[in-house]
């Protein structure tokens, strides 16, 4: 969803709100105010039923900086939440913001990274006794000699073999 506003400043240049210029029925769909006349409220209003998100905070930061910015920020509404991504930008003494729902997308990114994780796990560890496996202990072993080379500290490793094992397991 797109929507363009122009900032209101008060006596002493402060910007206290801002007036919708245009919105896409995309953006008053992402802000749930897709059966309302957005145009007669004014930004804080539009956006108070989602306090944590700050977009009247972004928007102010945009136009004083004079940067750009792009923002993943969750929102919540009611009993739900979902991510909002953000990009506003400045024009002239208004801010043009690009909001788009990202949250199936983190939902899939933090499955995607729940499964990495669980993957890792089996390939660094011995299925039968749950120990750390020769990976493990390869991928350990270079972070430490960096480390201690970074540092330069010695470094010692004793290496044992038990004879027998399988009286062990």
């Amino acid at each position: 969803g797109i929507g363009a506003f122009r900032a209101v400043r008060d006596d002493r240049g402060q910007i206290v709100d801002f007036t919708q210029q245009v919105t896409n029925a995309a953006f008053n769909q992402l802000i749930h105010r897709e059966h309302e006349n957005v145009s007669a409220h004014p930004f804080l209003q539009l956006t108070a039923h989602f306090p944590d998100c700050n977009l009247f905070d972004l928007c102010v930061e945009v136009i004083e900086s004079n940067e750009a910015i792009r923002r993943e920020i969750l929102c919540h509404q009611d009993d739900s939440q979902h991510w909002i991504e953000v990009f506003a930008t400045r024009l002239r003494d208004g801010v043009v913001t690009r909001l788009r729902d990202v949250s199936a997308t983190k939902a899939q990114l933090a499955t995607l990274e729940a499964v990495k994780q669980e993957l890792y796990t089996l390939a660094t560890t011995d299925s039968l006794t749950k120990v750390a496996n020769r990976y493990c202990f390869d991928s350990y072993l270079r972070a430490e000699w960096q480390r201690l080379t970074r540092e330069q500290q010695p470094f010692s490793l004793l290496l044992g073999d038990i004879d027998k094992f399988k009286c062990f397991n």
